[in-house]
């Protein structure tokens, strides 16, 4: 992606604008993930919140599913699918969480890096990359991807 394009939702229906290639990729196993995603594990990306613009009229509703701090994940009401989640760190520090499939015409280039939360998985996933099971562990593995997408310059 070399220049700006839209995040859907599966129907079409909500989007939201990306200025920029997200530069990190995760799977994450939490049971939240795989509630809202409907499937075993959520393929996201991640990129700098100042990077995602939320159209003014949309119909995205948006809510958090479990106690703060948490991702306030930004839904379709059409087909019930997550377009866009936002979670702020820290004053100034705020993250946008996309979708990989919600790319529909520009798919994502990033590859993805880390399996997070593994213990709750559904089902085993043979591939090579690092599987981080428990939850403070998840957190400490996912550290430098959430400060290599707050301090991306790209």
């Amino acid at each position: 992606m070399t220049q700006p394009t839209t995040a859907y939702c599966n129907c079409g229906a909500c989007s939201v604008s990306v200025d920029r290639e997200p530069r990190h990729r995760l799977y994450c196993h939490c049971s939240v993930c795989q509630r809202v995603y409907g499937q075993p594990y959520a393929d996201v990306t991640i990129l700098p919140a100042a990077a995602v613009s939320v159209p003014e009229n949309t119909r995205i509703t948006f809510d958090r599913y479990k106690s703060p701090p948490a991702i306030r994940r930004g839904m379709c009401p059409d087909c019930k699918t997550p377009v866009v989640g936002f979670m702020t760190y820290g004053p100034g520090l705020r993250l946008a969480y996309i979708p990989a499939t919600a790319f529909k015409t520009n798919p994502p280039e990033t590859k993805p890096m880390v399996h997070l939360f593994y213990k709750t998985r559904q089902a085993d996933v043979e591939d090579r990359l690092p599987k981080i099971a428990g939850t403070i562990a998840s957190f400490i593995a996912g550290t430098p991807l959430v400060l290599g997408a707050l301090f991306s310059r790209r």
